[in-house]
C-alpha cells in the first residue's frame, strides 16, 4: 500500500497553516513579502515533494482501486 509518513494526522497541516496566517498578521504584508513567502513555500513544497518522490508519484493505490471495483462488481 501506499506510504503515508504522518499517519494519516491533520496536525501538521493545522500548524502550519496557523503558523503562515499569524505570521502574515505580525509583519506587516506589502505585495512583495507575499511575492517572497509564495516562492518561498513553493520551493519548500518542491523539496518535499522531490524528497519523497515514493509517496507523492506511486501508482500502487490505482491498482489497488481497481481491484476493490471489480470484486464490488463480482459480488453483485
Amino acid at each position: 500500500m501506499g506510504v503515508c509518513k504522518n499517519n494519516r494526522s491533520m496536525l501538521a497541516c493545522i500548524i502550519f497553516h496557523l503558523f503562515v496566517n499569524t505570521m502574515q498578521e505580525k509583519i506587516t504584508m506589502t505585495p512583495q513579502t507575499k511575492c517572497v513567502e509564495t516562492i518561498t513555500i513553493f520551493f519548500a513544497a518542491a523539496i518535499i515533494v522531490l524528497t519523497n518522490k515514493e509517496m507523492f508519484f506511486e501508482k500502487q493505490h490505482i491498482e489497488n482501486l481497481l481491484d476493490y471495483k471489480e470484486e464490488k462488481k463480482i459480488e453483485k
